[in-house]
């Protein structure tokens, strides 16, 4: 009986609490559940994706849960070569870093809530892939403890990235 109930608890206890399922794409890119979980809340009925991309990137949409942003990521595409450092800086993101060790051809930047990679990848006769990100809302960020989001999101845009640029064919 105590064996049955453990395992009904544990079973109840599986999704964090969650109404919904973590989904297998972001923005139609692949991504792995076990990456993205941990950026969303651990509590939620209703996970939405829609089209509202940052404002600049050519494509790419926001997860919100129960009406809150929890991940917004945006695409593009360009001839210009952005530092990512640089630009996460300039839009006031706290302590930026490099993010280095990247699966992709290319480089990038980590905040505490944000983060960036400009991917070398001549598709669509540009020669950069540009990724943003941004996690969380105002008042919510997803783990709350910054190094454990840092760690996340690390995470979470490596897988990313590696798969978009799979998606975009890259020739480099």
């Amino acid at each position: 009986m105590a064996l049955a109930f453990a395992l009904m608890a544990a079973a109840g206890c599986s999704n964090g609490g969650r109404d919904f399922a973590v989904p297998e794409a972001v923005c139609g890119t692949p991504v792995e559940p076990s990456a993205l979980s941990p950026l969303l809340p651990p509590e939620g009925k209703k996970l939405a994706e829609d089209g509202h991309a940052l404002p600049t990137t050519d494509t790419g949409c926001t997860v919100d849960v129960d009406g809150y942003s929890a991940v917004t990521f945006g695409k593009s595409s360009t001839n210009e070569r952005f530092d990512p450092v640089r630009v996460l800086e300039g839009v006031r993101r706290e302590n930026v870093q490099p993010l280095r060790h990247l699966p992709v051809q290319g480089s990038g930047a980590i905040a505490d809530s944000a983060a960036m990679v400009t991917i070398e990848c001549e598709a669509d006769k540009k020669q950069y892939f540009v990724l943003r990100f941004e996690f969380g809302d105002n008042d919510n960020h997803y783990p709350s403890e910054v190094d454990e989001r840092r760690r996340a999101i690390r995470r979470f845009v490596e897988n990313v990235a590696r798969n978009a640029v799979q998606e975009e064919r890259c020739s480099r």
